[in-house]
């Protein structure tokens, strides 16, 4: 039952993990769309609505964070595997030596 739910909390992890770092490329992409948007001069208005929304966008970065901690993009999922390995690893140096003191002990 536990590794079920683990599972399924992994799996959802991963899937808003990819959904953010989808949306974030794409609404990061929109500055080379729009740039591509050919208007006709004769039009001031829609001009410079156009070259003001593509500075904002030129010095604005979308991320998603986690109440400000953090982001939540594919290093998220790199850390957390890091940090899940290295506390495995510990936790397994840990063990073995306490078994080899009661070995020891047991001699």
């Amino acid at each position: 039952m536990i590794i079920k739910n683990m599972t399924v909390y992994i799996l959802e992890l991963c899937y808003m993990i990819r959904r953010c770092t989808d949306v974030c490329r794409e609404a990061n992409r929109t500055i080379i769309l729009l740039s591509g948007v050919k208007i006709d001069i004769c039009r001031e208005e829609e001009r410079n609505c156009m070259i003001a929304t593509s500075l904002t966008l030129t010095n604005s970065n979308l991320q998603f964070r986690a109440c400000g901690l953090f982001a939540i993009n594919n290093s998220l999922l790199y850390s957390i595997c890091g940090a899940v390995s290295s506390y495995l690893f510990v936790t397994l140096q840990l063990d073995l030596q306490s078994s080899r003191k009661i070995q020891k002990i047991d001699i």
